[in-house]
């Protein structure tokens, strides 16, 4: 029986100073983080560029309110679907316009707001609004 249990603690020994596995376990220990933090960047990345394309947007249909007192809500809106829907899903994006006279100036109020869905492991499910906001004068003479 003492030769037996020479051999374990011989065994046991040699596998406690063997490191061939070390690089394989710290990888299976670190590359969830790092899966996870490259899908977050891709999810930011994506909500950034979206809200890059509703900033463009609400530029160009501001620029319309602005020269043109007599345009309609409904005029606004289409013109927003027009110009996000090469990349964003316009049934996403909401735009919101009030008008408001100030002294003698009529202003337009405009809200675009972007619902992004995080399609990421452990944060489905969640989702951000991104808004951006504009109140321009209108009836500006464009020369």
């Amino acid at each position: 029986m003492g030769a037996n249990l020479k051999t374990l603690l011989l065994k046991a020994t040699k596998f406690a100073r063997c490191r061939q596995g070390a690089g394989a376990a710290e990888f299976a220990l670190i590359s969830p983080v790092i899966v996870f933090g490259m899908f977050s960047l891709v999810e930011f990345s994506t909500a950034m560029y979206v809200m890059s394309s509703v900033e463009n947007a609400m530029t160009s249909v501001s620029r319309n309110a602005m020269i043109n007192d007599a345009i309609t809500v409904t005029e606004l809106q289409t013109a927003m679907t027009n110009k996000i829907q090469s990349t964003v899903d316009p049934s996403k994006v909401a735009l919101n316009v009030t008008f408001q006279t100030v002294g003698n100036v009529q202003y337009a109020n405009l809200t675009a707001a972007y619902t992004h869905n995080f399609t990421m492991p452990f944060l489905s499910g969640q989702n951000i609004v991104l808004q951006s906001n504009r109140r321009v004068p209108q009836g500006l003479v464009v020369e």
